[in-house]
Parts: structure tokens; C-alpha cells; sequence
């Protein structure tokens, strides 16, 4: 009949938006709710719309019912979550469970989780984000800043340097970046002197490290000094308050991680002189920073 409503069409747009809209609220709902309508409902939600309430859900919960879903749905809802998360979810799910999803998602978020997932609970090699931007050393920095131009909004407080075999070598601030001379070679041009922490660190050694008074980020590194990721100040907050003993950062955290890497006091600032350089290309070339930090 020509205008008619379908009842179920409306439950599933108001379904959607609420997911889209209210994560935290859902994720509680879902909480208390039997397992099995939980995955008949994720099984039928948008996976970018589901991610963000699995997200915020008890962990525990969340594992299980990744578990009952089929993997190829829970392969996709993994798939949008932050590195943290998932690999929380799938250091929590079954063995059967964890190998099928890990089976269905692309090869290199596939093999980022399974780096997460060989070092122990609570690690620093379990704790960090391997989403990072890092760049090669023969790079100049007028490229690298052609590169952050092009991503768009995203833009990273500290660039990492990495060789051609993952070992990280230095390390520049937005900043530097930005000071450098146009034609300089990244390797050149970063420093060297790096505070780092060893994937295998543990929870006390995260906390304390002394380098937190000056940044805001730690580079992890496994024992032949290969760059794995960063482990991020929001962590350390969280550690030491006892909020990440499951190892799942809080929805709050979370949503604000994703927003991207300038979380951090100097972020206006930076996103301003970056914007400054790559339109202002009269001005003279300025020297490199090398403040400590």
C-alpha cells in the first residue's frame, strides 16, 4: 500500500540512531541483557554504528558475545574497534573464537592484534596503540609535511623514525617538523636521544617511568629495538588510577583517542603552525629545535 509505515523498518532506524548517538547507554543496556539477544542484535546493526557500545560494554560480556556472533560479523565489529580494545576482546574471547575472527580480518590489522596479543596483560606491548605515523629516514621534511597535508585532519604530535627494518631511530615533535629545513633528511634531522619503553614492561615500570614528566607519549620497543607503537600519558593516567586493570581504556578515553593524536596541551597550537608553514612559503626556512623532550 502506497505511504505505508513498516513498523520494523522505524524500530530499526530508531535501533541505529540510538547506537549512533548514545554508545554508553546501549552498552549498559546490553550489559544486563541475555547473550543471545545481544548477538541477534549486533548481528543485524551497522559494525561502525555496534563498535562504539561494544566498546564501552564490560569486557567480559563483550568477548562472550563476540563468541556467539558469526565470525565473520565479529571479524567486522573488531575490525572498527580501537587496537586497545580489540585486543582486549580477543585476549578475553575462547581460543576457537579468538583464531576465527583473527582468520577473517585483513592481513595487517590481523597481524597488528596478534602482536598485541603475545605479550602479557597488562604489558606495555599489550597496552600500546600501533596506529602510529611513522616515516621513513631518507624522507625530507618538506615531504613528510606534504604527507600530513594530504591525510587531512589527523596529525601527529610526535613522528616516529623508523628504518627500512622497523628499528626505531629517532623521534621529532610537530614542531621540529615544521622548523626543519625543507630539503633535511628525517634521520638527520630527529633525535636520536629516545626515551622508549621495552614491550615486556610491566605495570609498575609503565608508571614510573621518569620520561612521563616530559612527554606524552612512550615509544614501545620488543628487544631488538623494532618500533611496536606508543603507549599514551591517557594510559599511564589510567593505570595508575586502577581504571585499566582490565585493560579496556573507558568509553570517555576511549572516544577522545579516536578524535585523534593532538589530545594533548600543545594541540591547537601545533595544528595552527602546521596550517602557518604550509601556507606561508615565503617565509625563510628556520633551523632545527633539538629541545629536549
Amino acid at each position: 500500500m502506497p505511504g505505508r509505515i513498516n513498523s520494523v523498518d522505524v524500530d530499526r532506524q530508531l535501533a541505529d540512531a540510538f547506537f549512533a548517538h548514545h554508545p554508553t547507554e546501549v552498552a549498559r543496556t546490553l550489559d544486563t541483557a541475555p547473550l543471545a539477544e545481544i548477538a541477534a542484535l549486533l548481528s543485524e546493526t551497522d559494525r561502525a554504528r555496534a563498535a562504539p557500545a561494544v566498546s564501552a560494554m564490560d569486557p567480559a560480556v563483550a568477548a562472550e558475545v563476540l563468541g556467539r556472533v558469526d565470525p565473520a560479523v565479529a571479524a567486522r565489529i573488531v575490525e572498527e574497534l580501537p587496537p586497545r580494545a580489540a585486543g582486549v576482546l580477543l585476549r578475553r574471547a575462547s581460543a576457537p573464537a579468538r583464531s576465527a575472527i583473527l582468520e577473517r580480518l585483513p592481513s595487517r590489522t590481523a597481524s597488528r592484534l596478534g602482536a598485541l596479543l603475545q605479550y602479557p596483560e597488562g604489558s606495555a606491548g599489550a597496552l600500546l596503540d600501533p596506529s602510529v605515523r611513522t616515516a621513513p629516514p631518507d624522507l625530507t621534511a618538506q615531504a613528510m609535511l606534504d604527507r600530513l597535508r594530504v591525510a587531512g585532519a589527523t596529525v601527529p604530535s610526535y613522528l616516529y623514525v623508523v628504518d627500512r627494518h622497523g628499528v626505531l631511530m629517532g623521534v621529532m615533535t610537530l614542531r621540529e617538523l615544521i622548523g626543519a629545513v625543507p630539503d633535511a633528511r628525517l634521520g638527520a634531522a630527529a633525535k636520536r636521544r629516545i626515551a622508549t619503553l621495552p614491550a615486556t614492561a610491566d605495570r609498575a615500570a609503565i608508571v614510573t617511568h621518569p620520561a612521563w614528566r616530559d612527554l606524552r607519549a612512550l615509544p614501545v620497543v620488543d628487544r631488538d629495538g623494532r618500533f611496536l607503537g606508543i603507549v599514551r600519558h591517557e594510559t599511564v593516567h589510567e593505570l595508575a588510577s586502577g581504571a585499566s586493570a582490565s585493560g579496556l581504556e573507558p568509553a570517555a578515553t576511549g572516544i577522545a583517542l579516536e578524535i585523534g593524536e593532538l589530545v594533548w596541551d600543545e594541540g591547537v597550537s601545533l595544528v595552527e603552525d602546521l596550517f602557518e608553514a604550509l601556507h606561508d612559503m615565503s617565509e625563510p626556512a628556520r633551523p632545527i629545535d633539538t629541545v629536549a623532550g
